[in-house]
């Protein structure tokens, strides 16, 4: 329910327009974002030092050297043709191995066709998640998007998609192991991300200035790392996981969030209320962790999958970090009084349409068991609220444009609220 939609007050942080737009036009948006303001979109983030000093972080500095990750590295182009795919360069890239050692790396390279736009295309660097590899589909979906794109394989491994006539999907496209084998080395799995956006950037038709980081699942624990590194990014899109977890030692100790309160760019989220990887809890800890934290889109029961790169909310992101749309809707953090709800809408996107309180009466553990449900919110004036139904144990709130999609993600979102105390 909206009570004064004309009342919402529009964001006063705009995002910069990035030259050449018109390469950003795409069937997701029917316009571009004019010039306004002179800000850069780093400044509308929610910097949060009181998290920072709650939640104390490792040193990224002890593993990785942004001045040496930062030369552009040596590559090749690799012409197997059981690697190559219509519209996209194989690269074979120098980058690090194990303690330090010197290796290949394989990547996905990829621009828009046509003439480039002055300034030069926007560019991600696209990070698979666990069981996957550098897949061509996504590459080239967000090419079409209008990105140019570096999509790197993180196994020690290469992409076969010339070994088999079936379409590419998670599990069809087949892989082959590099010199050594596959590996899953996080140490070098970073250093890689970092020298492949070195090797985006240097690249004649990329706005060097207009550089993206989207990781997905995996991908993301990646992305809490690479933003406390790499400082040249825009921004960084989560898709489902980048959580804080202490517990998660061992092997996952430098993917347990722990470099969060280090992050140098803006940081924005997709997760689900039912992810089998992360919990409302640690990704809500997450968020307060995150010294640069932009916002989230929280949806119930969103699948987990590679399909993540597909979801219409992460693309918008990317744009926006890029300079190329607005933001999604952003709320503040939420609060919980006399059995209501409420959060003060920050930024109302390109205009909102509706509201929602997503809430779970379970205490079901693992979390993933929770049924959650939604019930309408109301939009008054900046803000918006809901009455939480009797035995809400934990909820949040989301406003959402009129664009609909599919996975019911466009939307931005309060963050995880504990109705009861009882975590």
């Amino acid at each position: 329910m909206i009570r004064t939609a004309k009342s919402v007050a529009r964001a006063v942080l705009i995002p910069i327009f990035c030259r050449g737009a018109v390469m950003c036009v795409t069937p997701l948006f029917a316009e571009t974002v004019p010039v306004s303001g002179g800000m850069d979109v780093a400044a509308a983030v929610f910097p949060n030092p009181e998290g920072s000093k709650k939640f104390k972080g490792g040193a990224p500095e002890k593993y990785w050297k942004l001045e040496e990750l930062s030369v552009v590295p040596q590559f090749r182009e690799f012409d197997d043709p059981v690697s190559a795919w219509p519209g996209l360069k194989s690269l074979m890239v120098s980058g690090k191995g194990p303690n330090g050692t010197a290796a290949e790396f394989f990547c996905y390279y990829g621009r828009p066709e046509g003439a480039v736009p002055e300034g030069g295309f926007p560019g991600v660097v696209l990070v698979h998640g666990g069981g996957g590899t550098a897949f061509p589909n996504y590459t080239r979906k967000w090419i079409e998007l209008g990105f140019a794109v570096i999509a790197l394989d993180w196994y020690n491994q290469r992409p076969a998609p010339g070994l088999t006539n079936m379409p590419p999907t998670e599990v069809s496209v087949p892989r082959i192991p590099l010199a050594g084998g596959k590996r899953h080395d996080h140490v070098a799995n970073v250093a890689n991300m970092v020298l492949a956006h070195s090797l985006l950037r240097s690249f004649p038709e990329v706005n060097r200035d207009r550089t993206v980081f989207v990781g997905l699942s995996w991908g993301s624990w990646y992305g809490t790392c690479v933003a406390a590194v790499d400082g040249r990014f825009k921004g960084c899109v989560e898709i489902y996981c980048g959580d804080w977890n202490p517990e998660r030692q061992g092997n996952k100790v430098l993917v347990n969030g722990c470099f969060l309160p280090a992050a140098k760019i803006p940081m924005w989220w997709a997760v689900s209320t039912n992810d089998r990887n992360v919990t409302p809890y640690t990704s809500q800890d997450g968020f307060d962790a995150c010294a640069n934290f932009f916002g989230a889109a929280i949806v119930n029961n969103l699948p987990h999958s590679h399909v993540g790169f597909n979801f219409p909310s992460v693309q918008r992101m990317a744009k926006h970090f890029a300079g190329c749309a607005k933001s999604l809707p952003r709320l503040a953090r939420g609060t919980i009084k006399d059995g209501v709800a409420s959060a003060e809408i920050i930024d109302p996107g390109e205009g909102l349409a509706s509201a929602k309180l997503g809430y779970t009466t379970s205490s079901d553990e693992p979390t993933w068991k929770r049924k959650w449900k939604y019930v309408p919110a109301t939009i008054e004036g900046n803000r918006v609220f809901a009455t939480l139904p009797s035995g809400t144990v934990q909820c949040y709130l989301s406003v959402y444009e009129a664009e609909k999609s599919r996975f019911n993600d466009m939307c931005g979102s309060t963050g995880f609220l504990d109705a009861t105390g009882c975590r």
